[in-house]
């Protein structure tokens, strides 16, 4: 990843812009994070970074409900990339979390609702697409409705 990759031509799966407010959280290795924080800000997202998972924690239980994404590396350094998305999930249910590995991923992980894993490399349009998908699959899914009484 790191830089864009020429992509075949086809179809071109949704892409998505920031709406005013969208933060995301970005949790990953210097090189990582910068390169998806400038593609990120040029779309017009909040992004708040951090280097490892401690930093994530303290950043989700600040935010409170305020975070709108997380995507993570999965090697983030002694608190790990599983703990921070299910502390970010225990606070955002239905928020979707992108993980980005190069390595098999705990089951754990292919269990969680609206998570989607990034195979290493990958462009920063890439992850836009997938950001777009997990956007339209939220805003297509049928509102919850309150039981009759």
């Amino acid at each position: 990843m790191y830089e864009d990759h020429p992509q075949p031509p086809g179809p071109t799966p949704p892409t998505i812009e920031g709406r005013p407010g969208d933060s995301v959280l970005l949790v990953g290795d210097d090189r990582l994070r910068n390169a998806l924080a400038a593609h990120l800000k040029e779309q017009s997202f909040l992004v708040i970074e951090a280097t490892n998972g401690e930093a994530a924690l303290e950043i989700i239980r600040g935010m409170g409900t305020r975070m709108e994404w997380l995507i993570t590396d999965t090697h983030i350094g002694q608190i790990s990339s599983l703990h921070v998305a299910f502390e970010f999930r225990f606070l955002h249910p239905t928020r979707p979390i992108v993980f980005m590995s190069g390595y098999d991923l705990p089951p754990e992980i292919a269990r969680m609702q609206d998570v989607v894993t990034l195979q290493k490399p990958f462009s920063s349009n890439e992850l836009l697409r997938v950001m777009g998908t997990l956007r339209s699959n939220r805003n297509a899914a049928p509102a919850a409705t309150a039981p009759s009484c």
